[in-house]
């Protein structure tokens, strides 16, 4: 292998995706791409899967021949020291292909399920020719992984159907979504190390495939929950299956069926306000945490729009931006970013005229601005704007924040919700809800579901990826939930084995993170700042 080759088989086996890759040596993608395709025929290997498990041992043995003590080996090296194993909350889509499709519609199949993988950084367990499995959440915890998995099989539908000419091969196909638990390695500092994966919920997807229907996608139990826990409050129950070619309809928001009212009352009073002048074009930003209730916002001010007379379109982002940056949620189909500009520079046609462009955080740096820079011609037209994500950065412009609600907002929500019949009457003390919440609209509804206000899947998931996004020391942090609520450094250091001032550092990150936070008039101890993050992180461990 050439040089360049051989630091990107490290880097895959480190489990890294293209685009880190691609940062990390400062190249471009399309770079990357090609010297994995030279890369697999080097190693004969069909996908990423497989160059790790075969790069792993090469690079242990090129260790161990380059060590300068024959006594040193692999297992002494970096992952002994710096890898752990964790659970992490996963997404399985399980695919299968009658035995009766032609070989080579089998060979599309597989080749292009692989080439998807590798675009969308997932993980992709080819099993015999027509069957295999994708994995998502492995590399990286993400809340959006049911929503990807769902594009994924979109965008795979239709682009072997186009391949192959004919829609042979998906009249035969079965999929199972499955959501669950999985056992990984990973880097202390976060990051799937390529090393090890399993997972109940593979098998589990195996066993639904056999009794799915052909050219359906089965939903199982726990994939079910999270995509309601995802969805409006008050949305119709999800079918067991539905026919692939309606996999549109899940993507889909029935405004008719949204109340109007918010828990942000202030924010929800001043966005209701703008669609009351008449042909008076306006922008508004609203930025907030996972779980704030930003898609709600958005929903309900449609839903008032239509309720005037007036037009309201509303566009989402999808995690998936290679595939598709968004979709048309009246619809179900994607939308590119020149549509979405197209849109914004159309006459007005009614009044009010809204467009709401939700999650806009997951667009590219470069959509994101494109469509700002759009906004003022929109706005001229007598249109009104709604942008909603997480905070992106000063390229926005200043945004309406959404606050953390009191407990007694979130008291009087979730009593408004079970008088309502849409969540069960409360099992766990109202109070113990509040104290885990901290005043987070979905993670109170979240751990009413429960009668113990234990996490829900869908709750280890939003905090899985929040805890993912920073450089924290994940072997400190599990260490952190054994034993009592704080901890003396200096202890902390005698039980990790390691020299208190590379501890103090690692402390010190988390503390900026907003996960640890030293005790009360003490710099010696130190604690988790929230107990749902300690319970999570415990629940996680191993």
């Amino acid at each position: 292998m050439t040089h360049r080759q051989r630091e990107i088989l490290g880097l895959l086996c480190e489990g890294k995706v293209n685009k880190e890759i691609a940062r990390e040596l400062d190249i471009g993608l399309g770079t990357v791409k090609q010297h994995l395709v030279s890369l697999f025929k080097r190693l004969n290997v069909r996908n990423r899967s497989m160059a790790v498990s075969q790069g792993m041992a090469m690079l242990a043995d090129n260790k161990g021949q380059e060590a300068s003590s024959s006594a040193a080996t692999f297992e002494d090296a970096h992952w002994a020291h710096e890898g752990i194993l964790v659970r992490r909350p996963c997404v399985v889509l399980s695919l299968a292909l009658p035995t009766t499709v032609p070989d080579q519609q089998r060979a599309i199949f597989q080749r292009t399920t692989a080439g998807f993988a590798c675009d969308a950084g997932v993980l992709f367990i080819p099993l015999e020719s027509g069957h295999g499995d994708i994995l998502f959440g492995i590399r990286r915890s993400s809340e959006n992984d049911l929503i990807a998995a769902l594009q994924f099989l979109q965008v795979l539908q239709q682009q072997v159907a186009h391949a192959v000419g004919t829609a042979l091969a998906f009249a035969g196909m079965s999929a199972v979504l499955n959501a669950g638990m999985a056992v990984v390695s990973k880097g202390r500092r976060g990051g799937w190390s390529g090393e090890a994966v399993a997972s109940p919920v593979i098998a589990a997807s195996h066993r639904l495939l056999h009794k799915t229907p052909v050219g359906d996608l089965y939903f199982g139990p726990m994939a079910r929950e999270v995509l309601r826990s995802f969805s409006p409050v008050d949305a119709p129950l999800l079918p067991e299956s539905l026919p692939m070619a309606s996999i549109s309809s899940l993507f889909r928001v029935d405004f008719d069926l949204l109340e109007t009212s918010s828990v942000h009352r202030a924010t929800w009073q001043k966005l209701a306000g703008q669609l009351c002048d008449p042909f008076q074009g306006s922008m508004a930003f609203i930025e907030g945490e996972t779980g704030m209730g930003k898609s709600h916002l958005c929903r309900a001010l449609v839903a008032r729009c239509q309720a005037l007379g007036g037009q309201g379109r509303y566009f989402r982002a999808l995690p998936i931006s290679v595939f598709a940056p968004l979709c048309d949620t009246a619809t179900g189909e994607a939308v590119s970013i020149d549509e979405a500009l197209a849109v914004l520079s159309s006459p007005s046609l009614a009044s009010p005229d809204l467009l709401v462009i939700d999650d806009i955080h997951l667009l590219t740096r470069e959509s994101r601005s494109r469509l700002l820079a759009m906004a003022p011609q929109a706005i001229n037209r007598g249109r009104v704007l709604l942008f909603a994500g997480r905070r992106t950065g000063n390229e926005t412009p200043d945004a309406i924040p959404l606050r953390r609600l009191t407990d007694e907002a979130v008291s009087n929500l979730l009593a408004h919700l079970q008088s309502s019949a849409i969540l069960p009457a409360a099992g766990a003390s109202s109070q113990r809800i509040q104290d885990l919440a901290a005043g987070v609209p979905l993670f109170a509804i979240e751990l009413a579901r429960s009668t113990t206000a234990e996490p829900t899947l869908a709750l280890l998931m939003i905090i899985a990826s929040r805890l993912d996004g920073f450089d924290l020391d994940w072997k400190l942090l599990q260490t952190l939930t054994v034993g009592p609520t704080t901890m003396d450094m200096a202890a902390l250091a005698e039980l990790l084995d390691e020299p208190r001032e590379e501890v103090e550092q690692a402390v010190t990150t988390a503390i900026r993170s907003g996960v640890l936070s030293l005790g009360a008039g003490s710099d010696n101890t130190v604690g988790f700042r929230h107990p749902l993050v300690r319970q999570v992180i415990s629940l996680l461990g191993i």
